[in-house]
């Protein structure tokens, strides 16, 4: 999960959080070779349908798109900057899959420019929580909170609930897939 953000001239940039190379382990740092480095004010873009279509949302061995699709929610030029601000913040962070990682980068921008962040609702994690009720000791409590992270942090339920959250935004696509 990735987003673009606006930066002062009205151009588009992508700022990600990316981890390691080949998912070989689970936290990254900026100093270890296993790292990718994160997305930060890479080429700008005219805008998101252009970066959707550029080379650099291709994948270099199969050619298809790495981001199939983008929710453009409009913002303004200081929800930008704070966006920025909130996504540097996250990025100053080692890469972790559980505490700081791609989704938590997008969602702490979105939640520092004022925008809804994609998590879910009270009662769905009380839905997600009561899962492992009825099973035995460590192996309920194991299988609620396995089914309260696949809910609160996947990208595909966050980006989903990122649309629901923030209606008024529009789907786009690269032209390759639409």
């Amino acid at each position: 999960m990735a987003q673009l953000i606006q930066n002062k001239d009205g151009r588009y940039q992508l700022w990600s959080k990316n981890g390691t190379h080949g998912n070989s382990r689970l936290k990254g740092q900026n100093d270890i070779p296993e790292d990718r480095g994160d997305d930060k004010t890479s080429p700008s873009y005219g805008s998101a349908q252009e970066f959707l279509d550029s080379d650099v949302n291709k994948d270099d061995e199969s050619g298809d798109p790495i981001y199939t699709e983008g929710y453009l929610i409009p913002a303004t030029s200081p929800q930008d900057r704070q966006n920025e601000e909130g996504t540097i913040n996250e990025l100053t962070k080692d890469y972790d899959i559980g505490q700081s990682n791609c989704v938590q980068t997008v969602q702490n921008g979105l939640r520092s420019e004022g925008k809804k962040d994609g998590s879910p609702s009270a009662l769905s994690q009380i839905f997600a929580g009561s899962l492992g009720v009825g099973l035995p000791g460590p192996l309920g409590n194991l299988v609620s909170k396995a089914a309260l992270l696949y809910n609160e942090k996947t990208p595909a339920k966050v980006y989903n609930r990122i649309k629901t959250q923030n209606p008024g935004g529009i789907v786009l696509k690269p032209k390759s897939i639409q």
